[in-house]
């Protein structure tokens, strides 16, 4: 056979699975490009004692089933002090609903918390394939309230 046949056939290869691998990848993206899911918090710092709300989100199409994170009740040394109930908003168009949630924490030692990422598990109705997305992590700092040590140390109550 002739070089030059050989190197047509190679292209055409080449180039059928060039195009199947870019419809696998692109059918894979918009799956998952449909879901998005965000956790932030109010502040990155507060003071002992103080409770600082984490807000998580996610918005799907109306065809799909979403799982919230399961939260312990305490994230390292962080405690929950309260979850909301799951909200639900559907659009305008009918395009999207997000779901809306809030866990307040607090802590009781100074430092510098990592809150992992959370994830969330999605499935499209009528599917058998399960899907999950996760959050970014985030810091929170903290601090300790300044003691005025000049002062003489007083009861809280008389």
């Amino acid at each position: 056979m002739d070089i030059g046949i050989w190197k047509l056939k190679i292209r055409r290869i080449f180039l059928n699975g060039a195009i199947l691998l870019f419809c696998i990848l692109f059918s894979i993206s918009t799956i998952a490009q449909s879901v998005h899911v965000s956790a932030k918090l109010d502040s990155t710092s507060m003071r002992i004692g103080e409770q600082v709300h984490i807000h998580l989100n996610a918005t799907t199409p109306p065809n799909t089933k979403i799982t919230f994170p399961i939260i312990p009740d305490t994230i390292h040394k962080l405690e929950i002090v309260q979850r909301s109930s799951i909200d639900t908003t559907k659009a305008a168009d009918g395009k999207t609903i997000s779901y809306h949630q809030q866990v307040t924490v607090t802590g009781v030692d100074s430092g510098y918390y990592v809150i992992e990422p959370f994830t969330f598990h999605f499935r499209k109705t009528g599917s058998a394939e399960a899907d999950t997305l996760s959050t970014e992590a985030m810091l929170l700092q903290v601090m300790t309230v300044p003691v005025d040590t000049t002062r003489q140390i007083k009861d809280i109550k008389p």
